[in-house]
């Protein structure tokens, strides 16, 4: 709990100076377009993530939840669908490269068309329409969302060839992981053509960190800050040396502060994606705290500064499909009289939980007995028993239901969940669901509707001048 105090005192305090001192030198060149964008995105989360938010916030930890009451409540509220060229639900990489080019493309496909031709993105055009740059992602800065913010690649996994692109580009600043795709092997990275990207970024003179405390010291300059090899940890397993998601959104708003001129960030959580595959509903939960924290201060942000700024949350698809629902008090009684209705008291029994459902499928090793699931709920789910039913699907290595066939232990833990937080799920994959695009500010109106994930793409082109 004192990391946390210190955490949310830090964030606060982070929120109070960019209030006092961002200066605003400088108009945008067309009064009728932001000066400043915010894309504030919850990876994976859809309405049923997003409400879950709310009443978690509302019924358990007793406050507001400003993602929902203010920005979707108050701002301009949308509904976005999701297919890409090649299915009818996208993986983050297609559904990010139609949010962030126009274009539909293939599964799997960053910024290029299901032909192999690359097309602009926002970073590019942001760029040419004098822009400065900022990113976040909890998890590597490669991977699917930055990636097709920023990049081209034929496939999602060309991580090589992704953080080249990054030096070419230049944003002002990059937080989040994927260290590894920057350094050679020699150096303990992963690149084979021998490359020190992070060197090659010192050159161009950035402050290249990799701690949760050099991050706190960043006040300006241009910032490469990688945390980890790979990506980030979940919010209940979290590293110390790895700074929050919302640590990351101070340091952006700091960078841009002691700037000059006009910027865009895509702020990424991917934690509500990574969770939302697992089933887990605690870490869902604290991941969607966590992205609360970034968008209280990016609202703080556009509270400074309301002529100016365009301030978006949204997501690229829904994962897993989750809701509070009325269920059977038991898995052998089907009376309406054994029914149980959710309240408040079955949602926090989610504040049980001390690792992530992966953590804890990790820690029954390869062929785990009765024992070792015995162990593993005692040290992760104090207090909480699972069905022999559910047992039995981790025992036997065998799947649930055919949507939760790649993660068979995450979904019997989710399904242990579910009995006592009467939250289940529909998969642990991406469904066809529409998520949610909400925006208050400059040119917030333009984001109404039911609209296609590629409509977002040319309303930010035309906010920001034209493509």
């Amino acid at each position: 709990m004192n990391r946390w105090r210190t955490t949310t005192l830090a964030v606060l305090t982070s929120l109070a100076v960019l209030l006092t001192s961002f200066g605003s030198a400088g108009l945008a060149a067309d009064p009728g377009l932001p000066k400043y964008i915010l894309i504030m995105f919850a990876d994976g989360a859809g309405p049923g993530t997003f409400e879950l938010g709310r009443l978690y916030h509302k019924e358990v930890l007793r406050k507001g939840f400003i993602t929902t009451d203010t920005i979707m409540a108050a701002g301009n509220l949308g509904l976005m669908i999701h297919t890409c060229a090649d299915a009818l639900v996208c993986d983050s990489a297609a559904a990010a490269t139609a949010m962030f080019t126009g274009f539909k493309t293939n599964t799997g496909m960053i910024g290029v068309t299901p032909n192999k031709q690359p097309v602009r993105n926002l970073a590019e055009v942001a760029k040419a329409r004098g822009y400065r740059i900022g990113l976040v992602s909890t998890d590597a800065v490669w991977d699917a969302t930055p990636g097709a913010f920023s990049a081209h690649a034929e496939s999602r996994r060309d991580a090589p060839s992704i953080a080249e692109q990054y030096v070419a580009l230049e944003p002002t600043i990059v937080l989040g992981g994927g260290r590894g795709a920057f350094l050679p092997k020699a150096a303990g990275g992963e690149r084979a053509d021998g490359r020190d990207l992070l060197a090659e970024l010192r050159a161009r003179g950035y402050s290249v960190i990799t701690t949760g405390d050099e991050l706190r010291k960043v006040a300006g300059g241009k910032v490469f800050g990688l945390f980890d090899t790979g990506g980030l940890s979940l919010d209940l397993d979290k590293d110390p040396e790895e700074p929050s998601y919302a640590e990351m959104v101070a340091a952006v708003l700091r960078v841009m502060k002691s700037g000059q001129g006009k910027f865009i960030a895509m702020l990424e959580n991917e934690n509500t994606d990574a969770a939302t595959h697992d089933n887990d509903l605690p870490s869902t939960l604290a991941a969607l705290e966590e992205f609360e924290r970034g968008v209280r201060l990016a609202y703080g942000f556009y509270l400074a500064h309301p002529k100016e700024t365009l301030l978006i949350v949204t997501s690229d698809h829904d994962t897993g499909a989750p809701g509070l629902t009325y269920a059977q008090r038991s898995l052998s009684h089907t009376a309406s009289a054994d029914r149980v209705y959710p309240t408040a008291a079955h949602l926090a029994m989610a504040r049980v939980a001390r690792t992530s459902v992966n953590t804890a499928s990790a820690r029954l090793g390869a062929r785990p007995t009765a024992a070792d699931l015995a162990r593993v709920m005692s040290e992760s789910y104090p207090g909480l028993v699972m069905h022999d039913r559910y047992q039995q699907h981790i025992l036997r290595n065998e799947m649930v239901n055919p949507a939760l066939a790649r993660r068979i232990r995450q979904g019997a833990f989710g399904l242990m969940l579910g009995q006592y937080t009467l939250v289940y799920w529909g998969s642990t994959g991406h469904t066809s669901i529409p998520v949610p695009v909400a925006a208050i500010g400059v040119g917030a109106e333009r984001f109404r509707g039911y609209m296609d994930n590629t409509k977002f793409a040319h309303t930010l082109f035309d906010l920001m001048g034209g493509r």
